[in-house]
């Protein structure tokens, strides 16, 4: 089994495999969201909002999870991460999105509502997420046979 996690394409574009396909809910709850998240030959993890129930607009383009991460590390923590955060993710995008991928990082418990703060999330603590993105690369590696095994070393996105 590859330990390094990562995906590598024959394909020419640089467009990243999907290796999760969910639905959650809105924030408001009004209607359901599909999403994808997906891998590069890089380890790199993406979100996108593929598929709304409603009738709101939403950018379907993929970003990354460290684009994520800086923007709430350069947040303040105490008043919380709100949707309104992701808004230079998506710039000239519909107003939609930030909140489309805020549900997203809460289903996949990435995030969590704060008490008392109604549209407020904090990070969660000691999360599994890419351990298990990891795992369903290493199982599309072994179950697809045209993805070859890197030749060269890859970067790890794991945190030691």
């Amino acid at each position: 089994m590859n330990t390094s996690h990562s995906i590598e394409s024959n394909s020419l574009s640089s467009e990243p495999i999907v290796v999760k396909t969910a639905t959650c809910k809105s924030l408001s709850g009004k209607s359901n969201l599909t999403y994808h998240i997906a891998c590069d030959s890089d380890n790199e993890v993406y979100f996108r909002v593929a598929e709304n129930s409603g009738k709101g607009f939403f950018s379907c383009e993929w970003i990354a999870l460290t684009a994520i991460e800086a923007v709430i590390k350069d947040k303040p923590t105490m008043s919380g991460i709100t949707a309104f955060m992701f808004n230079e993710l998506f710039t000239g995008k519909s107003v939609n999105t930030p909140a489309f991928l805020l549900a997203v990082l809460k289903a996949e418990k990435l995030v969590q509502p704060l008490p008392n703060r109604r549209r407020a999330h904090e990070v969660v603590p000691n999360n599994t997420f890419l351990d298990d993105i990891y795992r369903l690369v290493d199982t599309i590696e072994e179950s697809n046979p045209s993805i070859p095994e890197p030749t060269s070393p890859v970067k790890s996105a794991r945190k030691k």
